[in-house]
């Protein structure tokens, strides 16, 4: 009889071995090296204000989860805000992603694109809502102060701070961008931009101060 209970035992550590390992990959590694953050359920266009069926959270590597990652429970707080850029299918979201939708065009002014080649100098932080005082690149001959009404990395698409989130509005804060800042969008009035541009025609580039928030 005993000559069969360690080929038993063996068989049972065997058998259990088996079942850890399996448990292991199928549900313990991915609770040990992931975190579980808020993310576009679907596509989000600019300007879709937000509802609880377009976040859901996924599994992120640790050591993908971006700057400012909310949980799902966190990002609940997002609803009813407006994305303030297209946002793909399970991107990550953050709290600078949003914005209340309360902000209105001026009477007599619009946007107006500042290409990345008429810019000479400008800070990283630059936000959208950020006030900024245009210069010549020898801080010479001011054109004015004007508000930012977007800033976009080469791709078209807003970028925002990935910090902390409810920090976004103190500039010093803005330690980690979603991306490079390419050009930004100004809002202004016809008259003004076309001096802007004729500036800019004839090889003249732009110093953008930004102001402190």
């Amino acid at each position: 009889m005993m000559r069969y209970v360690k080929p038993i035992i063996g068989m049972l550590l065997i058998a259990a071995s088996v079942f850890a390992m399996f448990f292991w990959e199928a549900y313990g590694r991915e609770r040990v090296v992931t975190d579980t953050v808020a993310a576009a359920a679907a596509d989000i266009p600019a300007g879709t204000v937000l509802t609880g069926e377009m976040i859901a959270g996924i599994p992120v590597l640790k050591e993908n989860v971006v700057s400012g990652a909310m949980t799902p429970s966190e990002a609940a707080a997002l609803i009813g805000l407006k994305a303030a850029t297209d946002i793909p299918a399970r991107q990550q979201v953050t709290a600078g992603m949003f914005y209340s939708g309360e902000r209105d065009m001026p009477p007599g002014k619009t946007l107006f694109r500042l290409d990345a080649s008429w810019i000479a100098n400008m800070s990283s932080s630059v936000r959208r809502g950020d006030l900024v005082d245009i210069y010549d690149s020898a801080a010479e001959l001011f054109f004015g102060t004007y508000e930012i009404a977007f800033a976009k990395d080469s791709s078209g698409q807003e970028v925002w701070d990935a910090g902390i989130p409810g920090t976004e509005k103190r500039v010093l804060d803005r330690t980690s961008a979603t991306s490079v800042i390419d050009h930004v969008e100004i809002i202004t009035t016809v008259n003004e931009y076309a001096a802007l541009a004729a500036f800019a025609a004839e090889g003249g580039q732009f110093l953008l101060v930004q102001r402190a928030s």
